[in-house]
């Protein structure tokens, strides 16, 4: 198959997930949530998302990776802030304006 689930973040008590040798480009972010999970096997998978680097770093990595993307995508990404320094005791912060439409 070459589309899994997002689903699969729901089995929380999931401790081993077997998905080599099939034709996956991509695993859901939600798999970043499995808590219990001791082993993902991605062998002979033509994986782009997460980056094969990020793979070949470990388990902790790849979760680590799918979660902070899964962040990303249901809250967008992290406001860009201007620091502008005014003397010594003083230091503003502004939103750059696109984020700053998004909180009025």
């Amino acid at each position: 198959f070459s589309i899994f689930p997002d689903m699969v973040g729901n089995l929380t008590n999931l401790k081993m997930l077997a998905l080599g040798n099939n034709q996956l480009k991509n695993l859901p972010y939600t798999i970043g949530f499995l808590t219990n999970i001791d082993s993902i096997q991605l062998f002979n998978n033509p994986m782009q998302d997460p980056p094969y680097d990020i793979i070949m770093e470990g388990l902790e990595k790849t979760l680590w990776y799918c979660r902070e993307k899964f962040a990303e995508q249901e809250m967008g990404e992290p406001p860009a802030v201007d620091v502008h320094y005014s003397g010594v005791q003083e230091e503003i912060v502004e939103l750059v304006p696109k984020f700053q439409a998004r909180i009025e």
